[in-house]
C-alpha cells in the first residue's frame, strides 16, 4: 500500500500510522484495474489492492502507544453515542473531534457516508461503523425523506461514496456512474428483496473469507459487475484499561460459548491449548463431555459450568426424581 499524507509533518506522520495500522480499504474502479483511493478531510491514501497476503511495507511506523490509546478512546466515544440508537448525524472535525448532530448538513460533503438508521444501531454495528468514521472520513447518517434525498443528491452527488450496513435502501441509491455505492456485508444477515439492488452496488466489503466467497459466486452467478473485498475483523482493544504494573499473570479473557457455531468456540479453544503461555482463558457455555474431555488438564483453560464424563447421567437422575412435578422453562 503506498500512503500519501496530504499535509506534511506530524499530522501525515500519524496519518501514516493510522493506515499502517488498520489497512481500510476502500474500492474505486479504474478500467481493468482495482485501485482505492479515498480523499479525507486529513489524509489522501491511495492504494492498489492485491488479492494477496498483505505484507508489513517499508515505511511500517512502530506503534504510538499514546497515539492508539487516544484512538482507542475516540474508537468508544464514537461507538457509545452511535449506540444510544437514535437518527443522529456523527462524524468527526478537521481536528479529529467528536461531532454530533440532530440533522445533516447537506453543504457538508465528508468522504464517505455510512446510512445507519437508528433502529439499527446496536453496538456490533457501531462498532464497525465507528471504524469508517476514524479512519476513511466517513459520516454517519439516518434515513432520509424524499425531499431531503434531492437536496442530498444536488450538495454532495460523486462527491461522496455511499455506504450500506447489510440490508439496502433503494433512495440511497443515484442513477449516475460517477457515484460510488458499497455494501459492509454480513452474509447471514442478507435479505432476499435486495438481491436485485446488488446490481448497483460496485464494492461489497466482508469481513470473513465465508462471507468473501459466497458473495463473489452471487456476483457471478447474478452477473453483477461489484467486486468482493475483504477487510477482515477488528474491534476495541482492551488492552488499553489495563493499569500500570499489572503483570501477565493477573490477565484472563472471558469467551461466551452460545448456540450458534459461529461463534467459533472450538477453534478458539484448539488455539489457547498450542500456547500454554497465554493467560487463563474461561469459557462460559453449555457442553457435552465429548466435546471438552481433551481439555481438562489444560492450565490456562477453564470450562463453565464444569463438566465430568458423570454429567450426562445427572438428566436421568434429574428426570427420575422430579419427573412430572417440575415445570421446565426454556430461554
Amino acid at each position: 500500500i503506498g500512503v500519501m499524507s496530504a499535509r506534511s509533518g506530524a499530522r501525515g506522520h500519524h496519518g501514516k500510522q493510522h493506515t499502517n495500522r488498520l489497512m481500510l480499504w476502500v474500492m474505486l474502479l479504474s478500467g481493468a484495474a482495482a485501485v482505492a483511493v479515498l480523499s479525507a478531510n486529513r489524509y489522501l491514501l491511495s492504494a492498489h489492492v492485491l488479492d494477496s497476503p498483505i505484507a508489513t511495507h517499508d515505511d511500517a511506523q512502530p506503534l504510538n502507544i499514546r497515539i492508539h490509546v487516544a484512538d482507542e478512546r475516540l474508537l468508544r466515544l464514537v461507538v457509545e453515542e452511535c449506540s444510544k440508537r437514535e437518527d443522529s448525524v456523527i462524524w468527526l472535525d478537521r481536528q479529529g473531534q467528536l461531532v454530533v448532530q440532530e440533522a445533516v448538513d447537506f453543504k457538508q460533503c465528508p468522504t464517505m457516508d455510512a446510512l445507519l438508521p437508528g433502529k439499527d444501531r446496536g453496538l456490533s454495528t457501531c462498532t464497525d461503523m465507528a471504524l469508517y468514521v476514524m479512519h476513511a472520513g466517513a459520516r454517519i447518517i439516518p434515513l432520509l425523506q424524499a425531499q431531503d434525498m434531492h437536496r442530498y443528491n444536488a450538495g454532495c452527488g460523486a462527491a461522496t461514496a455511499r455506504l450500506f450496513w447489510h440490508t439496502i435502501y433503494p433512495s440511497f441509491i443515484v442513477d449516475r456512474e460517477d457515484v460510488l455505492h458499497m455494501m459492509l456485508v454480513d452474509h447471514n444477515k442478507l435479505l432476499a428483496k435486495d438481491t436485485l439492488l446488488h446490481e448497483h452496488m460496485n464494492v461489497f466489503l466482508c469481513k470473513t473469507r465465508v462471507c468473501q466467497e459466497l458473495m463473489r459466486r452471487h456476483v457471478v452467478r447474478m452477473g453483477y459487475s461489484g467486486h468482493v473485498w475483504l477487510m477482515g475483523h477488528s474491534s476495541s482493544d482492551p488492552s488499553v484499561d489495563v493499569r500500570l504494573g499489572v503483570q501477565h499473570k493477573d490477565l484472563s479473557f472471558l469467551h461466551i460459548k452460545g448456540r450458534s457455531s459461529q461463534q467459533h468456540t472450538q477453534q478458539l479453544l484448539r488455539c489457547w491449548v498450542t500456547q500454554p503461555h497465554f493467560p487463563r482463558l474461561t469459557v462460559v457455555g453449555a457442553f457435552a463431555w465429548e466435546e471438552v474431555k481433551m481439555y481438562g488438564d489444560i492450565l490456562n483453560v477453564q470450562i463453565l459450568p464444569r463438566v465430568n464424563h458423570d454429567t450426562p447421567q445427572d438428566m436421568h437422575r434429574y428426570n427420575a426424581g422430579c419427573g412430572a412435578a417440575t415445570a421446565r422453562l426454556f430461554w
